[in-house]
């Protein structure tokens, strides 16, 4: 019933498209997400704008790079929040570029023994250089197609348990047994290759020019 009532309303937001496009969307990771939250979470983010669609019951729930894009950020301060919030949930959103530039820090939550949740959303692209690059550049892509390791393998060999998820009807069901995990845990989400995020300033522009979506 709760994967129907957030089907429709994605479907409300993507259009016919969604119904029968099966990949995940960036944005179902966060909605599901939000659906399985129990309690307030600290939040940080990596994947730019993403976090306009959590819904937030306490303050102090949120981290990010202040808009700057900082690849690499997240990781070692999720690692710092637990650190100083241990009793509180602490879940890190970043795409398959990000958690490459810290990505050793695994070995700090290994060694801590820290229950920090990772979501990376991996669409095999450097994604926000891509957007600009099929916007403004006619899709001349340029050293922004990434050929990532196997993530999975990586998260278990620093003893933290981990799975990918290829299938919209299976992120539900792997985001519960994320939270359910007494522990860290990185979960995978392939999403679609050259999912947008919106809105948007074009370089030059103001927030009169800003971008709301594809139409």
């Amino acid at each position: 019933l709760i994967y129907l009532l957030i089907d429709d309303f994605i479907c409300l937001c993507f259009g016919n498209e969604y119904v029968l496009d099966k990949s995940i969307k960036t944005a179902l990771c966060i909605y599901f997400y939000l659906n399985a939250m129990r309690r307030p979470a600290l939040l940080f983010w990596e994947a730019l704008g993403l976090f306009r669609y959590f819904k937030y019951k306490q303050t102090r729930s949120v981290v990010t790079s202040g808009g700057l894009g900082t690849m690499g950020f997240g990781l070692p301060a999720a690692i710092g929040a637990k650190l100083g919030a241990p009793d509180r949930t602490v879940c890190f959103f970043t795409g398959d570029g990000g958690i490459q530039m810290t990505i050793q820090e695994l070995g700090t939550i290994m060694q801590e023994n820290l229950n920090v949740k990772i979501i990376v959303l991996n669409n095999n692209f450097l994604g926000m250089v891509r957007q600009w690059q099929e916007l403004f550049f006619n899709e001349r892509y340029s050293n922004t197609i990434m050929k990532n390791p196997d993530f999975v393998a990586i998260a278990k060999a620093f003893g933290i348990a981990s799975r990918a998820v290829d299938k919209r009807e299976d992120l539900d069901e792997a985001i519960a047994e994320m939270l359910n995990h007494d522990g860290a845990y990185m979960l995978v989400a392939n999403v679609e290759t050259c999912g947008m995020v919106y809105p948007m300033v074009p370089a030059g522009g103001s927030v009169t020019n800003m971008i709301l979506g594809d139409k």
